[in-house]
């Protein structure tokens, strides 16, 4: 693969930079997210906007505010 200019080091850049893309999460307005970290529950629900939820070591449950 050197021949195309493409070593060790990019190859783990771009896994590094779609990990960080895919753990980007939008809440809409109605929405609020509770975190689980390493299956404990956050002190506080993230509420609407971007949010970063890291695969691993996180899962979010997605709760809807709506009647």
């Amino acid at each position: 693969m050197e021949a195309f200019g493409f070593g060790f080091g990019t190859i783990i850049a771009v896994i590094v930079v779609i990990y960080f893309l895919s753990s980007i999460k939008i809440l809409a307005e109605y929405e609020r997210g509770v975190i689980f970290r390493l299956g404990r529950l956050l002190p506080e629900a993230k509420g609407p906007g971007l949010i970063f939820v890291f695969a691993p070591l996180d899962r979010i449950v997605r709760v809807s505010l709506r009647q």
